[in-house]
């Protein structure tokens, strides 16, 4: 998990809190702010410059739904 570089719908809702159905919109809407097309994949740093969140605070918010499973 710490060493992750690719992100998925399901960090996405971990993150935000949110529903599949959110995590896939935003991972969607990412993709297109981004013009990654394709097979190409997000990257932790595009959420983070996306959400106007720092690395370590989106490291942090998936410690703890982790902790919570």
């Amino acid at each position: 998990m710490e060493n992750e570089i690719f992100v998925c719908a399901k960090n996405i809702m971990l993150l935000k809190k949110c529903c599949d159905t959110t995590g896939y919109r935003k991972l969607k809407e990412i993709k297109l702010a981004y013009g990654i097309t394709g097979t190409k994949e997000v990257t932790v740093d595009h959420v983070c410059l996306f959400f106007g969140i720092t690395i370590e605070q989106y490291r942090e918010s998936q410690k703890i739904a982790k902790k919570e499973e």
